[in-house]
């Protein structure tokens, strides 16, 4: 073996001091940030995240019903598929091209409440749904054949 050879650290001797770094970072992150400690003790855990499915609801068909309503009338059909511990009344807002309608429905664990509301408009028209609390929100453009 050659001095040179004897001088130069092996890798362990590099990697554990930048590994051990690393780790203490991590650790004082968990300690300091309460969402990074939530967010570690919700991977560690495998605890479900309580959440809400927003989408435009299906026919009995199974086609979705974007775009409906009769001469003079927007209906807009949208499910809320709730996956929370609870039962809770959720918000909603319908816009049709500006014109709005707030709502609420209850919807129970495990359970999807379809809401239908039908508001005046003519020709074709953008459509949104928002839920507030959780910022989940659907649009569309819905055109006149």
């Amino acid at each position: 073996m050659t001095s040179t050879e004897e001088a130069r650290p092996r890798w362990f001797q590099r990697v554990l001091p930048v590994t051990a770094l690393t780790l203490a970072l991590v650790a004082l992150a968990a300690l300091a940030v309460p969402g990074f400690r939530d967010q570690v003790a919700l991977s560690a855990s495998h605890r479900p995240e309580p959440y809400v499915e927003l989408y435009f609801a299906r026919a009995s068909d199974g086609t979705q019903l974007v775009c409906a309503g009769g001469k003079g009338s927007a209906d807009v059909r949208f499910a809320i598929a709730s996956h929370l511990d609870d039962t809770r009344d959720l918000a909603y807002v319908v816009t049709v091209d500006g014109t709005t309608r707030k709502g609420a429905t209850s919807v129970e664990p495990g359970k999807t409440a379809v809401v239908h509301e039908t508001l005046d408009h003519q020709g074709a028209y953008d459509v949104s749904v928002l839920l507030p609390a959780s910022g989940d929100k659907l649009s569309a453009h819905c055109g006149r054949h």
